[in-house]
């Protein structure tokens, strides 16, 4: 019988090498940009996390105003809300945050520092005009500043990262 004679060729040795060095190098350019990729997710969880706690924070002192005020004039403290300012640290999930919140009472007070009322007030027949000046020294308007940031733990004050900032006025309504 004769067989046929068949020569099977494979790959080199020199094949095979430069072909791992290539799937090598592809991988390890893949690989590099994965912590990219993971601090991108960080710094938007963080974010939103920031935002969040400026946003309740926010929501607060705009409810603390309306419930301080009542949206009347004739028997408030001088300040929309008091001016104050501290920090607070907080965690959610896991990672913890810090919040420096300060308000600070600015704005218009002299344009109701003498109010004036006119009255008239009949006496036995005759119409008499009586003034009334009411000194109301207050603040119209209360600026609320809140500084969030990533910190390493529940006493820590230096800033990891980047500080989102938030900022309101909340203002006295006047009838």
């Amino acid at each position: 019988m004769d067989h046929a004679h068949r020569t099977v060729r494979g790959f080199s040795l020199v094949e095979v090498t430069l072909a791992i060095a290539v799937v090598a190098i592809g991988l390890v350019g893949i690989m590099a940009l994965f912590p990219l990729g993971l601090d991108a997710v960080r710094q938007a969880s963080d974010a939103t996390q920031m935002m969040a706690i400026g946003q309740d924070t926010i929501a607060y002192y705009q409810q603390e105003a309306m419930n301080l005020n009542g949206n009347y004039y004739s028997s408030l403290p001088s300040e929309v809300i008091p001016t104050t300012s501290y920090s607070t640290n907080l965690a959610m999930d896991g990672i913890w945050y810090r919040a420096d919140t300060s308000i600070a009472n600015a704005g218009f007070s002299t344009i109701v520092a003498n109010l004036i009322s006119n009255y008239y007030v009949v006496v036995a027949g005759v119409t008499n005009s009586v003034t009334i000046v009411t000194n109301l020294n207050m603040n119209m308007t209360s600026r609320v500043r809140v500084g969030v940031y990533r910190v390493s733990g529940p006493s820590a004050t230096v800033a990891i990262g980047s500080t989102n900032y938030f900022f309101t006025e909340v203002d006295r309504y006047v009838q």
